[in-house]
């Protein structure tokens, strides 16, 4: 992927962060990872480039990680 490209994803990303500040709702440990991931996947469902949404899945894959290693 080049760099261009995953600057616009993550600008998109922090868009999306300050339009809904409040979700999730804070939760700690695993509970906050889980979260995370499931963000993290239903961004990837609206990524169309096929790049972008692997390395957003896989940074859901990372989060389910740091999950189990909290629980």
């Amino acid at each position: 992927m080049d760099a261009e490209r995953f600057a616009e994803v993550a600008g998109f990303y922090r868009r999306l962060a300050r339009i809904t500040p409040g979700f999730p709702p804070h939760v700690n440990g695993a509970r906050r990872w889980k979260s995370r991931a499931e963000e993290c996947r239903t961004i990837a469902e609206h990524l169309t480039d096929p790049l972008c949404r692997v390395q957003m899945m896989r940074l859901a894959d990372t989060y389910d990680g740091l999950s189990t290693a909290a629980e």
